[in-house]
């Protein structure tokens, strides 16, 4: 079958890399467009990890910054202490 394996080991020349710990994110519920601030998408976010709902939230400019969520404040506090 020709050719050696190398294996699956491998080297850690740098030790470990220390990595930022990941944010949870608050998702999109509903969303429409706001009358309050000049068209602007207005949305509701819901948390799927601890559940808590933000209520509706107003100025975001396009579709695409709604669909990319808001990170929530009460899992967020749990991860940095």
């Amino acid at each position: 079958m020709g050719g050696t394996s190398m294996g699956s080991k491998t080297i850690n020349m740098f030790g470990d890399i220390p990595r930022k710990t990941a944010r949870v994110m608050m998702h999109m519920t509903d969303c429409g467009i706001s009358d309050f601030v000049d068209g602007y998408q207005c949305a509701i976010f819901q948390c799927k990890k601890c559940g808590s709902e933000s209520g509706w939230l107003h100025g975001f400019k396009t579709v695409t910054e709604v669909k990319r969520g808001i990170p929530c404040d009460e899992c967020n506090k749990k991860v940095e202490k």
